[in-house]
């Protein structure tokens, strides 16, 4: 029986890592039911009320020592390590967890993340130190891959994709009936109009709030439901409640009390998506939902890119474009979903691979 610690940014209520952790759950356990995973967690209530599995705080050191000593396998699933928004703090304390499981000789994996610029020669140097010594490095996409390899990590590094794709969308739709007695929402519900919108502040701009409270207000004047749906929640209830108070019309919002599985249930249940978040994207890609990212930072950019999908800038962003992609969008969608379906296909296949090459190692583990 092999032991796992999987650790990232859970408990936090960030919807997609929430949603890579329950995927990667989900496939370990078809593949390998007697595996025991335990997460390091931000809440270790909330993990564990979440995925009912075992999570240690990331603050419980103590707990952390020993469950880095029992472990076999210590993997940080997901996510970015060194994003310009944390200043690398959290990355520090994610380097110093490998270390120490290296240190202990255990086997260290990182997951299908990315990677982003690191800020100082302090975080250059440990990056290297730490990720040359890694049994397995995967990452999302390549400019992680180049970021890496700038910094002097002269390991092999694969690019996959992100860890959610590795499951279909059926297997979320059954947590969505088990958590819902209603079901599922009908996607062709609202005569197929059914719009929604996760932003995300980032820079000093506020150009592109006011554009989104404009075409909002238009959308919902012809006939649409626009729904704002946050993805981490309490950072994206701020710029949502900022988007309402600039509209004129009233549209629908996905309130802080919602759990992190119904807001994918509420984007499952979309026409349309237009994101500013990677894993909004993401999960509208896994279940067939037509998609149009913004941009606000180089993750939703190398994702868009990565499905041939439509990509506006919001630096540049006005009402009339954004309304005329979103016309295009509606006018093509066969053609899009046809698109996509052939991207999701060709990710999960990435997805796959990344998580046989996790198998393989955890297989063939010899105890030292």
């Amino acid at each position: 029986m092999k032991k796992i610690l999987v650790f990232g940014h859970y408990g936090r209520d960030n919807v997609g890592n929430e949603m890579g952790l329950r995927a990667f759950m989900e496939y370990l356990n078809q593949s390998d039911p007697h595996t025991v995973i335990t997460v390091l967690s931000h809440s270790k209530r909330k993990t564990e009320n979440n995925h009912h599995i075992n999570a240690i705080g990331r603050n419980q050191y103590k707990a952390i020592y020993h469950a880095l000593k029992s472990a076999d396998v210590v993997i940080r699933l997901g996510g970015s390590l060194f994003q310009e928004e944390d200043q690398g703090k959290s990355s520090r304390f994610d380097m110093f967890i490998f270390f120490l499981a290296q240190k202990f000789k255990k086997k260290t994996i990182l997951y299908g993340n990315g990677f982003g610029s690191l800020l100082n020669s302090f975080d250059r140097r440990i990056a290297q130190d730490v990720l040359n010594q890694m049994d397995l490095l995967t990452v999302r996409d390549q400019n992680s891959k180049e970021r890496m390899q700038k910094i002097g990590v002269n390991k092999e590094i694969t690019i996959t994709s992100d860890v959610a794709f590795v499951i279909d969308c059926p297997i979320f739709e059954e947590y969505f009936l088990s958590e819902d007695h209603n079901g599922i929402k009908d996607k062709h519900s609202n005569n197929g109009k059914r719009i929604g919108i996760v932003p995300q502040a980032w820079g000093e701009s506020t150009d592109y709030i006011e554009t989104l409270a404009r075409a909002s207000d238009h959308l919902i004047g012809e006939g649409y439901e626009v729904v704002f749906i946050p993805m981490e929640i309490e950072k994206d209830q701020k710029i949502i409640q900022e988007i309402i108070t600039r509209m004129d019309r009233v549209p629908k919002f996905i309130d802080s009390e919602y759990r992190w599985m119904k807001i994918l249930r509420e984007i499952n249940g979309l026409d349309l998506l237009i994101g500013m978040r990677l894993h909004a994207l993401i999960f509208a890609t896994i279940c067939g939902v037509p998609n149009m990212g913004i941009k606000g930072n180089d993750k939703v950019a190398s994702f868009m890119k990565s499905i041939d999908g439509s990509l506006l800038d919001g630096k540049k962003l006005d009402v009339i474009h954004l309304l005329t992609t979103i016309e295009g969008l509606f006018q093509h969608k066969s053609e899009q979903l046809d698109k996509m379906e052939k991207k999701r296909l060709s990710l999960q296949k990435k997805a796959v691979k990344n998580f046989n090459l996790f198998k393989d190692i955890l297989d063939n583990f010899q105890e030292y």
